[in-house]
């Protein structure tokens, strides 16, 4: 059976420049960073708030493998017994879905340093030691959101040269869209990850 998206990125346009910017003579314009733009905070305020009234089912659980037996049941339930674009979206924690290999070097101390450094390095993006995976995160939310995937499918699927992208940010990102949440307890009591 087909599965697609519900909102369609591919709609969003950019912003033009503003002002008078793009007539200059006096050189190239001096374009915004994209993270700067006020329209993408807009656009992810309009995503989340499509989905803002959906009703999810969340099932929580102590371990990643008690999620990935629900998940092996789930996909044992016959096809014409399950709504058509069930999406089920499992979450996870940094350490078990970060795929960059130099902050996985780096994290030598546990879980919250590899947090801080993820956290350090998406925020420098393309720089020396930066991770450009969250940029690709929405490669992952599609993936994500038409295949049920468990957590090392995720980090597989994330590491492919084509359609990879960051399984943490991904999964964040699907968790808006998705029917069905399989979620570490963990996850919920923390803040920063509910």
């Amino acid at each position: 059976r087909e599965k697609f998206r519900r909102v369609d990125h591919a709609a969003w346009t950019p912003p033009a420049l503003v002002g008078d910017a793009e007539f200059s003579l006096d050189g190239p314009p001096v374009l915004p960073r994209f993270e700067d733009l006020a329209e993408v905070d807009e656009r992810a305020a309009v995503e989340e708030e499509a989905f803002n009234g959906k009703v999810q089912i969340v099932f929580c659980s102590r371990t990643h493998t008690q999620l990935a037996q629900v998940l092996q049941e789930i996909r044992r339930i016959p096809a014409d017994s399950v709504p058509e674009q069930l999406s089920v979206v499992t979450l996870g924690a940094r350490s078990n879905l970060c795929i960059n290999d130099s902050v996985r070097a780096r994290a030598n101390s546990g879980a919250m340093h590899l947090n801080d450094l993820c956290k350090k390095a998406t925020e420098k993006s393309t720089q020396v030691g930066g991770c450009i995976l969250k940029k690709q995160a929405q490669n992952m939310a599609d993936a994500i959101l038409t295949n049920i995937l468990d957590i090392e499918s995720m980090v597989q699927r994330g590491r492919a040269a084509v359609g990879g992208g960051c399984p943490y940010y991904g999964s964040r990102q699907a968790a808006l869209e998705a029917d069905v949440l399989l979620v570490p307890y963990a996850s919920l009591v923390n803040n920063e990850t509910r």
